[in-house]
This record gives C-alpha cells, sequence and structure tokens, in this order.
C-alpha cells in the first residue's frame, strides 16, 4: 500500500479496515467504498467520483442510484453495475467489453463464459469473476495479481456480499 502497488481489502461480515480505507482514498488511489445494510458516506463517494477514480459502490438491498451509475458510464470510468436477480443488461455489458473498459461479469449460479473472461484477463483489463463455492482457478488468479493488473475476485461462501478486492491504479 505504501508504495501504491495492489491492494487487497477483504470485507468479512461488513468489517473493514479503517486505517487502509482512508489511507488508500486520501492518497487518491483506487478505493473500495463497502456499504453496509446499504448506507454509504457520501462525502467521500463524491470525492472520488468527481476525480474519476475507480470506485466501488456495494449497495444493500439491490439499489443504487441510477444518477452516478449513468454519469459514470457515459465517461467510461470504472462502473460497477448492479445485478438484479442474476441478470444485467447485456447492452451495458458488450458495450464496455467492446470497449475494453472496466467489465463487471456477474455469474448466476456459479457459470461465466470462459471467452469472455479469458479475453477479458489476457488483455489486461479489470476484470470482475465471481466464484460459486468459494473457488477461483489460482492460476488466473497468481497471474493477474503477479501483472499488477486490476483484478476483482468475488468468492461465494454462502455470503451473497463477501468480497476481495484487488485494485491498482
Amino acid at each position: 500500500m505504501i508504495k501504491g502497488r495492489n491492494t487487497i481489502i477483504r470485507v468479512c461480515d461488513g468489517q473493514i479496515s479503517n486505517k487502509y480505507t482512508q489511507k488508500t482514498m486520501l492518497k487518491g488511489r483506487n478505493t473500495i467504498i463497502r456499504v453496509c445494510d446499504g448506507q454509504i458516506s457520501n462525502k467521500y463517494t463524491q470525492k472520488t467520483m468527481l476525480k474519476g477514480r475507480n470506485t466501488i459502490i456495494r449497495v444493500c438491498d439491490g439499489q443504487i442510484s441510477n444518477k452516478y451509475t449513468q454519469k459514470t458510464m457515459l465517461k467510461g470510468r470504472n462502473t460497477i453495475i448492479r445485478v438484479c436477480d442474476g441478470q444485467i443488461s447485456n447492452k451495458y455489458t458488450q458495450k464496455t467489453m467492446l470497449k475494453g473498459r472496466n467489465t463487471i461479469i456477474r455469474v448466476c449460479d456459479g457459470q461465466i463464459s470462459n471467452k469472455y473472461t479469458q479475453k477479458t484477463m489476457l488483455k489486461g483489463r479489470n476484470t470482475i469473476i465471481r466464484v460459486c463455492d468459494g473457488q477461483i482457478s489460482n492460476k488466473y488468479t497468481q497471474k493477474t495479481m503477479l501483472k499488477g493488473r486490476n483484478t476483482i475476485i468475488r468468492v461465494c461462501v454462502g455470503l451473497k456480499y463477501e468480497f476481495n478486492f484487488s485494485l491498482r491504479r
């Protein structure tokens, strides 16, 4: 973290290290904001979004501000699209993938398109891989992490919102 390399912040049961969170935010690096019970700090959210930095907004109960979502997508910044009941807008998904922007791939029932996964990983783009039952390919994980690419690995272990984040500016 001191050298500005990939930072892993793991959020277990809604807890996060305030020390690391504040440190990364103050230095303007990629920031992970985890929202417990659907609440988020507007102050920090506005700051990171206005400066166009990578921002992850986790919204409990499946609600997210459409205004912010559209704004970040139109400007081609890192965008997280909330997926309700395993459905996602193919239009937005294809658009971000074709343009090589940070892409969120939500996998329903632990399945993911190998074609898209390989394509984004090989090109070093920001990729979110959702792994059901807490299993993930160590080969791909190590490869992307060692090369310092933005990688979001979401491991499902019976908890809907349990994330491992590795982000780099």
